[in-house]
């Protein structure tokens, strides 16, 4: 397995040497359709070239495999493109905002670790029926209320609008979770303390996200600077459910929180990567666009000695898994350029 940080040889193909990195680089983030596990396949067949083109770059497995003096990448997602800028970049905005959620995300945890036997003792009370469900409600509650300036300050220093959101999402979602504990400890066992402890702790976890999604599906209405976007896509991406791409019928994203196994996810090592010298190197000379494919082809064509990496979006009902239609009749345009008019 690929850790962030973490640098991999690429295959030793004599004729390829010059168009491939002696270390890879990992992508920045999993994306559906990403090329990591087929790299070993493409790689070896990539051939000699001046500049590298990839109109449909996704995650860049293959971008990030290959060095060229002039690198041209193109997405039609629009947050996609806005994560690569601020990464190109180095954008200090953007670098701070992902710190104060790293803190905030910590600081979640913190609080589980210290108020653990509180916790504890209100779910088994309420779970060996000692105490109801009412009663229950009125102890988180209570638990919120207390800590309620440590959980707004997560979010004050980030993006104040609507932090009672956050508020609230906890509330349900302690809620929620207690109750699903009952009865699944009523069906099966009795859970272990620190599995209820993880399991509180994913409640709360899930609530940082879930507010996190509320912005990002207001990042137009609240006006939202693009640095502080990009930061919440990114952390959005990281922690959704198996890195699922699903909209509802609004166009608001709507997946779940990952779930227990990413309460203590080490984000502040894959943040370190996105500011590490080798990113920064390798977006040097690399143009970043976010348009059509046929746009972005005709504003940067590609000449013979050139190399384009083509990786379009799937012609099925998952074309749209960003928001962003590829059809058969985008396929024909494609096709239809690459016989006239690509001299690569």
């Amino acid at each position: 397995m690929i850790e962030y940080g973490q640098t991999v040889l690429c295959p030793e193909v004599a004729t390829n040497e010059p168009v491939l990195r002696a270390e890879r680089l990992p992508s920045l983030l999993k994306w559906a359709g990403g090329k990591e596990q087929e790299l070993k396949h493409i790689l070896p067949l990539l051939p000699s070239f001046d500049a590298y083109y990839e109109p449909f770059v996704g995650g860049g497995a293959v971008f990030f495999s290959i060095q060229s003096q002039r690198k041209f990448i193109n997405d039609k997602s629009p947050d996609l493109f806005n994560l690569y800028l601020m990464t190109a970049q180095q954008n200090v905005d953007f670098f701070r905002s992902l710190d104060t959620l790293l803190l905030g995300w910590q600081s979640v945890s913190n609080i589980v670790d210290r108020c653990a036997t509180e916790l504890l003792n209100t779910y088994t009370a309420y779970s060996m029926d000692k105490s109801s469900l009412e009663e229950m409600q009125s102890r988180l509650y209570e638990f919120v209320l207390q800590h309620s300036a440590e959980f707004n300050a997560m979010f004050e220093a980030f993006f104040a609008k609507d932090t009672g959101n956050f508020i609230r999402e906890i509330q349900r979602n302690l809620l929620s979770k207690t109750r699903r504990m009952k009865e699944l400890e009523h069906k099966k066992w009795k859970l272990p303390e620190h599995d209820i402890i993880a399991n509180i702790e994913c409640a709360l976890k899930s609530a940082f996200y879930m507010h996190l999604r509320y912005l990002y599906n207001r990042i137009s209405a609240y006006s939202i600077p693009v640095s502080l976007a990009a930061a919440i896509f990114f952390f959005v991406r990281e922690n959704a459910y198996a890195s699922m791409f699903r909209y509802n019928s609004k166009g608001g994203f709507n997946v779940p929180y990952g779930g227990i196994s990413y309460n203590r996810k080490d984000l502040a090592r894959k943040v370190a990567y996105l500011q590490s010298p080798q990113v920064e190197l390798h977006f040097k000379n690399t143009v970043i666009e976010n348009m059509d494919f046929a746009a972005f082809l005709q504003k940067h064509p590609p000449r013979a000695e050139d190399f384009v990496f083509l990786d379009p979006p799937y012609d099925s009902e998952f074309s749209t898994y960003s928001q962003n239609e590829f059809a058969r009749r985008d396929q024909e345009r494609l096709a239809s350029y690459l016989l006239k008019q690509c001299k690569a």
